[in-house]
């Protein structure tokens, strides 16, 4: 019997016919008769041997399905007898041989054992031999023939099953053999061989007697022969004929045969391939639900699944610790459990309605809400829900997490915000009082330093200039000091204004240099801009400022600079639409470990800090500044060799400078009135009325008069209808702005010019008071020649007007 797949490849016989002549006639129909008796008593034998094939199989599958049945129980026990003695290579077996409880003695028939003994009355009843056979056996008389082994070596190489005519003790048989893999059953029995799951560890072989077969073929044999006879008699002359006939009958039988057999294994192929296939999907199944519960269970937020009656289906781990029920009290129960009193009809009709409109309330978004614990405590959540369809059945999920601590947190945050508010405000109400309670003083010491000085008919001597001149520094350093502060406060407060435009780079520069040239002459340092007037380079931020930044670096790389030093001035662009101005001093450095504290406010390095003047704050300030101008500082610092500060600014683009209003020159031109103009000055600090009072008698032309209160100075204003009026701001009483109002009410009064003159120096005062309607702002400490310009200005302006 030829192997299926041989089959499958065998070649298509091919008749040829010759008609030309009767002999030739004769002789092919004599061959094809012949070969027809030939070919049908092959045909007749492989016939047969696949008969006994099948009845091998069938054996076979009879046997496997035994051992298999007695490997899963292990064996069975059964009464040992002269044919059935206990098995002497099971002695390795604890409880081999055992007594029942009635005392009946049994052993133990392994399944190798038990097929043994049913193959072998199998033979004696029908003549079937079989066998369990192997290379390494328990039983020696299990050992594998020759055949057997050639089969077993065969396995190896991947065939599945082996079978072939041979004879056994000089009688023919079919042989027919499947490999036996080692199972989980077998190990109790096999395992101390060495064998382990999987592996091959002998064949179960079936022989069947081909005898009967053969003799069934002789039969058929005679049979056909003398048909074939018959037949060459009776269509000898019409064998042409028959041939094409038989030939075509050939062919299809063949291509019938092949294809049948094709379909077969392509449809065992199919069923395999599908079975595994279906077996995988299950498996993966299987795995992505069991991975699916265990993220579900394992989420840190709650989980919570639901039909669109809203009961619950699922409820995971972390549902369960927030609410305190477990799964088993949830599952069936409505959601509504979950929800407080108040909440449940709106929830009801929030589901209602997008069941019945696909109108979304809730349904794809995320929102906060009230839910229930087990004991009746509320407490807030974020929930999100989603829907999904599965076999046309709606199932809701929502994912929630308890946001009670965020609650908390926000509004601790909110309480702080306030808190840091208020305290913000204190501060900034306490520097504000501060500054105007100092300027206030400061207005006496530096108001009558001036007038010391400037003092023509009395002029002091040279040691005197010189102890003016200290007061004159030291008030002056205190009231850099006083604005300093102010400006930090206002810029930590988020309250300064700027004013951006677009700058030129030079020009800034050139000016800042100007204004310290004094500082730089008194140690001999040289200033080296490398910037030429030529270098058109514009940047953005505000001019007053960049100009406080500049002059804050300049004068500190004065200071902590070395007499006959040198400072360097560069400005680099750089890849962002930036420019880089750095100012660069070859002086005292900056110790490495101290440089992190730089920008920290009153903060000073160097034992020699000490007499320098400073307000340690100017850096700190600058710093804020220039980040307020969407800008960057930077430095680096090697003691005793020097520092290097570098500010970055956005460029500006040129033609957008803004022009800024120039100072008339015309305002310092001194006044030559025909006839003395009135002055009212409104003022309830002595100190600051007795200032005033000297400084206009230096004025020939301007006559004083004063009031310590706003509500006399109105009556005064009323009266004697001055030419000007200086109005403090904080007054006993009704304040200087409120005085104005009344003053502006008056027709007497209205048109008089009105100066603010206050220790209230904030901006934001200053905005007040000019909005107010002052004609200008000034602030203590007073500057002598500033008030002096603007006194003759606002009174030339009255006498053209009038």
């Amino acid at each position: 019997m030829k192997p299926l797949t041989n089959i499958i490849n065998e070649k298509k016989s091919t008749y040829n016919p010759n008609l030309s002549s009767l002999i030739v006639f004769i002789i092919i129909c004599t061959t094809l008769i012949g070969f027809s008796l030939y070919w049908n008593i092959n045909r007749l034998h492989d016939e047969k041997i696949d008969d006994a094939l099948t009845e091998a199989k069938a054996n076979w599958n009879k046997d496997q399905a035994f051992r298999i049945w007695a490997t899963k129980h292990g064996g069975v026990y059964v009464k040992p007898d002269d044919r059935t003695p206990p098995n002497t290579f099971l002695k390795h077996i604890p409880n081999r041989d055992i007594v029942t409880t009635e005392g009946i003695k049994l052993t133990l028939m392994n399944p190798a054992y038990m097929m043994r003994q049913m193959i072998e009355e199998y033979e004696e009843d029908y003549g079937i031999k079989g066998s369990i056979t192997g290379k390494i056996t328990l039983n020696p008389i299990n050992h594998a023939d020759e055949w057997e082994s050639q089969a077993l070596d065969r396995f190896k190489t991947g065939e599945s099953e082996v079978y072939e005519e041979s004879t056994i003790n000089g009688e023919p048989y079919l042989r027919y053999m499947k490999p036996m893999v080692m199972e989980e059953g077998c190990i109790k029995c096999h395992g101390h061989l060495g064998f382990k799951v999987g592996d091959i560890r002998g064949g179960v072989s079936v022989s069947i007697k081909l005898k009967p077969y053969l003799n069934l073929i002789n039969t058929s044999i005679r049979s056909i022969t003398i048909d074939h006879i018959v037949v060459l008699m009776v269509f000898y002359i019409g064998i042409f004929s028959y041939s094409r006939v038989d030939k075509k009958r050939y062919i299809a039988q063949k291509a019938y045969e092949k294809n049948r057999i094709q379909y077969e294994i392509n449809l065992e192929k199919k069923v395999k391939s599908r079975t595994l296939e279906l077996k995988n999907k299950e498996r993966e199944s299987n795995e992505i639900t069991r991975k699916l519960e265990e993220i579900m269970n394992n989420a840190a937020d709650g989980i919570i699944t639901s039909d669109e009656r809203g009961v619950i289906i699922s409820f995971n781990r972390a549902a369960e610790n927030m609410f305190g029920y477990s799964s088993e009290e949830t599952i069936g129960r409505s959601l509504n459990i979950l929800l407080p009193d108040s909440s449940k009809n709106t929830h009801d009709s929030y589901i209602n309605k997008y069941l019945h409109t696909g109108i979304s309330t809730i349904i794809g978004s995320s929102r906060v809400l009230e839910a229930k614990r087990k004991n009746a405590e509320c407490f807030p959540i974020n929930i999100a829900i989603s829907e999904i369809k599965i076999n046309e059945k709606r199932i809701f999920t929502a994912i929630f997490h308890d946001i009670t601590k965020q609650k908390q947190n926000e509004i601790e945050l909110i309480q702080a915000k306030n808190d840091a508010e208020n305290a913000n405000k204190v501060k900034t109400d306490f520097i504000s009082a501060m500054s105007h309670d100092l300027r206030t003083p400061l207005n006496a010491v530096l108001g009558f330093c001036q007038l010391l000085a400037t003092n023509q008919e009395e002029p002091l001597t040279e040691n005197q200039k010189d102890n003016v001149k200290e007061i004159m520094d030291g008030g002056n350093h205190l009231l850099h000091l006083i604005n300093d502060i102010l400006d930090l406060a206002k810029i930590e407060a988020g309250k300064i204004s700027l004013n951006t435009e677009s700058i030129n780079v030079y020009s800034i520069i050139d000016e800042c240099i100007t204004l310290v040239k004094t500082l730089t002459n008194e140690k001999n340092i040289i200033i080296k801009n490398h910037l030429k007037i030529s270098n058109n380079y514009f940047v953005r931020a505000d001019n007053t400022r960049l100009k406080q930044i500049l002059l804050n670096l300049l004068s500190n790389a004065i200071k902590y600079n070395n007499d006959n030093g040198s400072i360097d001035i560069n400005l680099t662009e750089i890849s962002n639409n930036y420019l880089k101005i750095c100012i660069i001093d070859n002086g005292t450095g900056i110790p490495e470990n101290k440089q992190h504290q730089v920008f920290n406010p009153f903060t000073r390095f160097h034992s020699s800090a000490q007499h320098i003047e400073g307000t340690g704050i100017g850096l700190t300030v600058s710093k804020q500044l220039i980040e307020a101008m969407n800008g960057n500082i930077n430095f680096k610092s090697k003691l005793n060799q020097g520092s290097s500060f570098c500010i970055e600014l956005p460029k500006a683009d040129k033609t957008k400078i803004t022009k800024h209003s120039e100072i008339n020159n015309t305002t310092n031109s001194k006044l030559h009135p025909e006839n003395t103009s009135t002055l009212l000055y409104v003022e309830d600090n002595p100190q600051s009325l007795k200032l005033m009072e000297k400084l206009v008698t230096s004025l020939t032309y301007i006559k004083m008069i004063s009031a310590t209160n706003a509500e006399e100075g109105v009556k005064i204003a009323t009266d004697k209808q001055p030419d000007i009026i200086i109005m403090d701001i904080n007054l006993p009483g009704i304040s200087g702005i409120d005085a104005l109002k009344l003053l502006k009410q008056n027709n007497k009064t209205k048109n008089i010019p009105v100066i603010a003159l206050s220790a209230a120096a904030t901006q934001r005062d200053i905005n007040q008071g000019m909005e107010s309607g002052f004609c200008c702002y000034l602030t203590k400490p007073v500057n002598v020649e500033e008030i002096t310009i603007e006194l003759n200005s606002i009174l030339n302006r009255s006498r053209k007007i009038s």
